[in-house]
């Protein structure tokens, strides 16, 4: 698997569109300079160093046991970002997932990656109830608790491990014949 780099990303949400009128020269243009005034570099860098670092995860909770599924316990509701490149009808260039830890999660990626069928739900909430007690009173009230949920065929999910097992190795090579 190769990942993408910076520039690559940069030109996907520039050249990203959905209807033929955004396909013009100074759509494009437009679209180029809103990206550089609205996004950094190195934030875009953060966002494809924890996209990929997300990936590994995912490898690596799928490897046992996996049910076609991963749910990953969050401490609090994840923010959703868009990169909005003001694409006619509202589309997005990319949808971003910001967890409990600050590290951001590209759906563009993600699906570049594991393929359109794969699945993120970032706000799958469920609810404990906890007892409080305070003098004489119990006070019983649900805490809301959130997860990102993934979906994604067990066959991809090895496909991927299997690509990126093989690249691991021809760098192996690669640095034991130089």
């Amino acid at each position: 698997m190769k990942k993408i780099s910076l520039e690559e990303y940069k030109e996907y949400l520039i050249e990203n569109y959905v209807h033929e009128c955004d396909n013009t020269k100074e759509q494009i243009e437009k679209r180029r300079r809103l990206l550089e005034k609205t996004f950094n570099e190195e934030y875009l860098e953060n966002v494809l160093e924890k996209t990929y670092e997300f990936v590994d995860k995912i490898l690596e909770m799928s490897s046992d046991n996996y049910k076609g599924y991963i749910e990953i316990p969050l401490e609090y509701e994840p923010k959703i970002i868009y990169i909005n490149l003001d694409l006619t009808g509202g589309w997005k260039s990319d949808t971003l997932f910001l967890d409990s830890d600050g590290n951001f999660y590209s759906e563009c990626l993600l699906k570049k990656i594991f393929g359109p069928y794969f699945y993120i739900d970032p706000c799958k909430t469920e609810f404990i109830e906890e007892m409080i007690e305070e003098e004489d009173i119990d006070i019983l009230s649900e805490i809301p608790t959130y997860s990102l949920y993934i979906q994604c065929k067990g066959e991809i999910i090895d496909e991927v491990r299997e690509k990126l097992t093989n690249d691991k190795k021809i760098k192996e090579k690669v640095r034991h014949t130089n």
